[in-house]
């Protein structure tokens, strides 16, 4: 039903692009863009579609500022997802690969069942309240927190982190990006690690 609920940016992408297949919206808060590239690596995985659109977005105005009791940020981000041999086919170079990731009430159990170890390459650490308040969780070359720079995104994060990790990745950086996102104020925090592509969606 666009324009009457929740998933109206869904709907206006794939009505606005024609995309078809699944089409949902994660709404779980400040780890809902994490989440939402989670589901969207699954759906391509499992076939269920063969590319994957995922947008997140953060309004600002009147009613948002009421909800959140802060000014939000005024953002919208997309990232596409596709098996890497498929971007190759059509001549696109894929920036970055999904090497792992999980959601747990704990944020060291969460990047330990993303995959991070302590012997880990870990080049950036995109933060947000979670992994500012952690200390040294990972040993990372560096560790950036986009809302500090930006404003409070909310469930847009978890994109432009992603977004910006692909950024990263494709000037030559070295290293794998974490990212992460919720905190103890939220009910689980949620960890996604992104590398240099070598082959895999």
């Amino acid at each position: 039903m666009p324009q009457t609920s929740s998933n109206v940016v869904a709907c206006w992408v794939a009505i606005r692009y024609g995309l078809r297949g699944p089409n949902l919206t994660v709404g779980n808060g400040v780890t809902s863009g994490l989440d939402a590239l989670a589901w969207a690596r699954n759906l391509v995985l499992a076939g269920r579609a063969e590319a994957a659109v995922v947008v997140g977005v953060e309004p600002a105005n009147d009613v948002v500022t009421k909800l959140l009791a802060e000014d939000s940020t005024d953002a919208a981000v997309a990232i596409a997802l596709e098996p890497a041999d498929a971007a190759a086919s059509r001549g696109a170079r894929p920036r970055a690969t999904i090497a792992g990731y999980a959601r747990a009430a704990d944020l060291a159990v969460a990047l330990a069942a993303a995959g991070v170890t302590e012997e880990g390459s870990v080049g950036l650490w995109l933060v947000d309240e979670a992994g500012a308040g952690a200390g040294q969780l990972i040993a990372a070359t560096r560790r950036t927190d986009l809302e500090a720079q930006l404003g409070p995104l909310s469930g847009a994060l978890g994109v432009l982190q992603c977004a910006a990790a692909a950024a990263h990745l494709e000037s030559g950086a070295t290293g794998n990006v974490v990212v992460t996102a919720g905190g103890p104020r939220h009910d689980a925090p949620a960890t996604l690690i992104w590398r240099v592509t070598t082959g895999a969606t």
